[in-house]
């Protein structure tokens, strides 16, 4: 048979063993009579052994089961299932009947399957994501531990609920839609995302996998991964809006630079029109008039222009301490007695790389924000610190390219704001005060000069608890500049020099030809860099200035100003532009020492910067910073 039968005493030991024991275990009925089954059983296993025959010895008649490993004769152990039956009673028998059958491979089997089960709850239950087993209605028959982090309910709670409950109730009707495309589809995964009411009060994302297993006889389920996703939507969220402002800044910075061009010569030939007229005349008033409407207009274009990060900066190392202690006087005639002022700066030096006019534009435009935050008073904090970016450090931005930084922190006790309000803050022309009460450019500006200065601005608000402004600048080792520096004054005097002009703007380019030629100079106008090359070549004598806009079509102010120097080495070169674009836009600033004018152009600060830059001591070569 396939079994091996041993006939034992009360004390244990063999008095028959069947045939069969020899093919199975390989020993023959006689190498086991007189001994006990534990002498051929694993050590381990003899209380198993021993369990069985105190069980079978208890109850006559009744079987007892039990597995332990006997040695083969060959060496190897086997598994066996033993069944013991107490027949003493039995005339014809008298002894107690063990009945071994060999489960070596099904016990292989089981090991494997329990080991494999093992593995997988192991899997399962570790996991981030939360697994579930759902039943066609919904019910929950399963829920890992994890499900704890991604619902903010423990597995406990879920269990035996449905699972549409833990769906956001705007979100459930496409849920269920989902749910009844799974059951009508068996075995194909099909992914979804919805909102979940979490215990906090907030709203978490959630990612959804779902596969229809109700068929299969291991399963009887539906069966969903869920994980959060609320983190990577937030990311995803502000790469929009990054994409947003980015592309409102293109539009802006294009208008704005057109502006500047219109502006030059309105403000150019205006103020020209002042000038020739008499002091008593009726008309000066007008055109008094249209100047200042002009420059109400330019301070737009120049936020514009801020905020599309189209300006040209000329950054250098500041002192914020220094530059915060400077403004103190003037920031708290600028929020009123009603508001508190504090100011903390690190220990340390706190050096940022920055321009400082925009920088300080920066700061007051965050002041007067604060202070319109707080109509009934409250306090304003303005904190400078040296801090250094770690990547992946917990609650560093992504965005944020790790190294050292200068942080500045504007906060305030005021109105808060929403998240809505929030989202849309940095945005031109966006504003929520009254009509008439503000343009929406402030912030605007602010964000645009942080960007193009390599920094990034962040903001923490809710209604009713204020709001904090973070602006990290780069930081910078070189030596700060303290306060500003003190720009030359220059007599309205003009010059017999030969200057260069090149404008591609015909109105731009008449009104400062025009403006020069009054003060003395000698002028060779050119509306292109071809045009210039040529005149430069023609032109007999000295050329002593190049004033070049930045951006023309086909040849750069860079590149004219590169060419002619090769053949004129003293030529002195003067950029104007209200625009960083093209052979500036990669970095956005210009070199240091580097002669500039910023459009839109006024007569006054035409004739004084051409002066400056021709009585300076020679440079070497003036150039941008970019690409040529």
């Amino acid at each position: 048979g396939t079994d091996v039968i041993t006939l034992h005493r009360p004390t244990g030991e063999i008095v028959w063993a069947a045939p069969s024991l020899t093919h199975i275990l390989g020993y023959s009925p006689v190498d086991w009579t007189g001994h006990r089954l534990g002498e051929f059983a694993r050590e381990e296993d003899q209380p198993e052994i021993d369990r069985l025959f105190i069980d079978t010895l208890a109850v006559t008649g009744s079987s007892q089961t039990a597995r332990f490993r006997v040695r083969h004769a060959g060496g190897a152990w086997r598994w066996m299932e033993a069944t013991g039956t107490n027949l003493l009673g039995d005339v014809d028998v008298a002894a107690l009947v063990v009945n071994q059958h060999d489960i070596t491979d099904k016990q292989a089997t089981e090991e494997a399957l329990r080991q494999s089960e093992q593995r997988f709850r192991a899997l399962v239950e570790n996991s981030e994501d939360c697994i579930q087993l759902c039943t066609a209605r919904g019910t929950l028959l399963y829920v890992t531990n994890s499900s704890t982090a991604v619902f903010g309910h423990s597995a406990d709670e879920m269990v035996g609920r449905n699972v549409f409950e833990f769906v956001h109730a705007e979100d459930r009707e496409r849920s269920s839609e989902l749910w009844q495309k799974c059951l009508d589809t068996p075995r194909i995964p099909l992914r979804a995302e919805f909102r979940v009411p979490h215990p906090s009060g907030t709203e978490h994302f959630v990612e959804i996998v779902r596969v229809n297993h109700l068929d299969d006889p291991g399963l009887r389920a539906v069966v969903s991964i869920c994980r959060d996703i609320s983190d990577r939507k937030e990311l995803e969220l502000r790469v929009r809006q990054s994409q947003k402002m980015e592309a409102i800044g293109r539009l802006a910075g294009g208008i704005a630079h057109d502006f500047n061009n219109i502006l030059s010569a309105i403000h150019g030939f205006g103020s020209i029109i002042e000038a020739d007229l008499p002091a008593r005349d009726p008309m000066r008033d007008d055109v008094q008039e249209i100047l200042r409407a002009v420059e109400r207009a330019t301070m737009l274009t120049r936020q514009l222009l801020a905020f599309g990060r189209r300006q040209v900066l000329q950054p250098q190392a500041l002192d914020v301490g220094s530059y915060l202690r400077d403004m103190e006087r003037m920031l708290r005639r600028v929020i009123g007695e009603d508001v508190e002022l504090v100011i903390r700066v690190d220990d340390q030096s706190v050096r940022a790389k920055a321009d400082p006019s925009q920088f300080e534009q920066v700061v007051m435009n965050l002041v007067v924000n604060a202070r319109d935050a707080m109509p009934r008073g409250g306090r304003l904090t303005l904190e400078a610190a040296n801090v250094t970016v770690q990547a992946g450090a917990a609650g560093a931005q992504p965005e944020v390219t790790p190294g050292p930084y200068a942080l500045i922190t504007v906060g305030d006790t005021g109105l808060g704001m929403s998240p809505i309000v929030q989202e849309h803050i940095f945005e031109p022309f966006f504003t929520t005060k009254e009509t008439g009460q503000g343009t929406g450019l402030g912030l605007a500006t602010v964000f645009g000069v942080v960007k193009q200065s390599g920094g990034h601005i962040f903001v923490d608000s809710a209604p009713g608890k204020g709001s904090t402004f973070r602006v990290y600048l780069p930081a910078s080792a070189d030596q700060p500049v303290l306060a500003k520096a003190a720009t030359g004054t220059y007599p309205a005097v003009g010059g017999a020099e030969t200057i260069l002009l090149v404008e591609d703007e015909a109105s731009v380019r008449t009104f400062v030809a025009r403006v020069l030629r009054r003060h003395g100079y000698m002028v060779l106008d050119a509306s292109n860099g071809g045009e210039a090359l040529l005149m430069a070549e023609q032109h007999p004598g000295k050329i002593d200035l190049l004033l070049t806009d930045i951006v023309m079509p086909r040849l750069s102010g860079q590149q004219l100003s590169k060419r002619l120097r090769t053949v004129r080495q003293d030529l002195r070169v003067l950029y104007m532009s209200g625009y960083a674009d093209a052979a500036i836009i990669q970095h956005g600033v210009l070199e240091p020492g580097t002669g500039f004018i910023e459009k839109p152009l006024t007569a006054e600060a035409l004739w004084r910067k051409v002066r400056e830059v021709l009585d300076a001591t020679p440079e070497p070569v003036p150039r941008l910073v970019g690409p040529e």
